[in-house]
């Protein structure tokens, strides 16, 4: 009788669209709370977790993103993030965004598909 051990890591990719807002900044990457790294604009980046539940949330300045729950088992997971201004570019927006609507600016939600592993499908 064999038994398969669990996986001890499970990957996150999270990847960045390019766009206009805080272009030179890096998105803080919190996972359970803590900042674990920066994604920079057009990025994606690779993460390790445990197994397991867990929240992921991105962060630049004072603005946010909603956080995400989810659970690693297998697999890898894939997150896309965005400027919640780069769908609805009006300046009147923009500025609740980044002031009444701080929690809101950054959007963030789960991906079917990286651009990179897009690419190596062709």
């Amino acid at each position: 009788m064999t038994t398969e051990a669990a996986p001890k890591t499970v990957q996150i990719r999270i990847h960045r669209s390019r766009e206009y807002f805080a272009k030179l900044r890096g998105y803080r990457v919190r996972i359970d709370g803590e900042d674990v790294a920066n994604v920079r604009d057009g990025q994606t980046l690779t993460l390790d977790v445990a197994p397991g539940p867990h929240e992921l949330e991105l962060r630049v300045d004072w603005c946010r993103s909603n956080t995400i729950e989810f659970y690693a088992s297998e697999g890898a997971l894939d997150f896309e993030c965005l400027s919640a201004m780069k769908q609805f570019p009006k300046i009147f927006l923009s500025i609740l965004y980044c002031s009444i609507w701080y929690d809101r600016c950054l959007v963030l939600r789960p991906s079917a598909v990286v651009p990179e592993v897009a690419m190596a499908a062709r």
